[in-house]
């Protein structure tokens, strides 16, 4: 037995086995991510199997899907129907770490499920040769790292680091403190992780510079104290 319901995004009509009730999905048609309803919310949301475009009931064509975005810092934008998602995929917006949920009362799931998978067209000509600004913007985008939240500390936790490893330790407290911070910010989906490796390096010298320069107060101040035992002696 199958189920039948109306994809939110373009009106298409959809079919899939009763098993996957519940499941999410991917619309072949528009690419949108939809909940497939159980047998019996198919039936009272589809009750005409041949459902006019149109009407403007839920579910057909003239009733295009609403998208919320969530950004890492809890900012959510929207109401927004599909192109404008898709532009602000295409412009770079929709960043690492955000959320999307379609209409009011969706989950939110991960924003790179709602990623469309086709360039978007220029809808203000009908010239197939002529210039595309969306998808010079989505080629841009593509190319071009997201812009995060929070800076890139990598180089200047590296530098600290050696700096705090071979010459001074205040430098050394420094990488740590920045080190400890931005590796926290690389976690959270805050800051760009191809930098990791570097902020660990510069994290860890600084740990290392710390311990050691702990290790060699204590063993300086250790032999003050036997020294000064044994003149008394």
């Amino acid at each position: 037995m199958a189920i039948e319901s109306i994809c939110s995004g373009c009106g298409q009509k959809l079919s899939v086995a009763d098993e996957n009730a519940g499941k999410q999905a991917r619309c072949p048609a528009c690419g949108n991510i939809y909940t497939i309803p159980s047998p019996a919310e198919a039936a009272v949301a589809n009750p005409n199997p041949s459902p006019s475009l149109g009407s403007g009931q839920p579910g057909t064509a003239s009733s295009p899907a609403e998208y919320w975005m969530r950004a890492t810092d809890g900012n959510e934008y929207g109401p927004v129907d599909q192109a404008t998602l898709h532009r602000w995929f295409a412009e770079g917006r929709v960043g690492p770490g955000y959320q999307l949920r379609q209409g009011e009362f969706g989950s939110w799931q991960v924003a790179d499920l709602f990623r469309p998978t086709a360039p978007l067209v220029n809808p203000n000509s009908n010239n197939p040769y002529a210039d595309n600004p969306y998808q010079a913007t989505a080629a841009a985008a593509a190319s071009n790292m997201y812009r995060y939240p929070k800076s890139d500390k990598s180089g200047l936790v590296l530098a600290f680091g050696i700096l705090g490893f071979f010459l001074c330790p205040i430098f050394a407290i420094a990488a740590w403190i920045m080190g400890h911070s931005a590796l926290k910010d690389i976690a959270a989906g805050q800051a760009d992780p191809s930098s990791k490796t570097l902020v660990q390096v510069g994290y860890y010298l600084g740990i290392a510079s710390v311990v050691i320069n702990m290790l060699c107060l204590a063993g300086y101040f250790v032999i003050i104290a036997i020294t000064i035992v044994g003149g008394v002696r």
